[in-house]
């Protein structure tokens, strides 16, 4: 399937984050074409379109004796948070 056909698919999805992968993907394309300004910009918005997904309360610091049980994540919500730190690292290869 080509990134067009799954940008079109995307919003009708089961997968709530068909949208923000198809952004990753298509930032990650435009980088391995050497397209940088674009690329970074497309995976800006892919980390936009993950943290959309996740509970604020899982984004700031936790106080020293957090265990993380007080923080329940569904599936969406952890790939989601996946989904950002991989969107984030493919931004810094690309400035690298």
């Amino acid at each position: 399937m080509s990134l067009c056909s799954a940008a079109a698919l995307a919003p009708r999805a089961a997968d709530p984050l068909a949208g923000a992968i198809v952004l990753h993907h298509r930032g990650l394309h435009l980088a391995n074409r050497g397209k940088n300004d674009e690329a970074l910009a497309m995976l800006a918005r892919a980390e936009a379109a993950y943290q959309a997904q996740v509970p604020p309360g899982a984004l700031v610091a936790q106080p020293a004796g957090f265990t993380g049980s007080e923080l329940a994540l569904d599936v969406v919500q952890t790939r989601a948070i996946v989904g950002m730190v991989e969107s984030r690292r493919n931004r810094a290869a690309v400035l690298r």
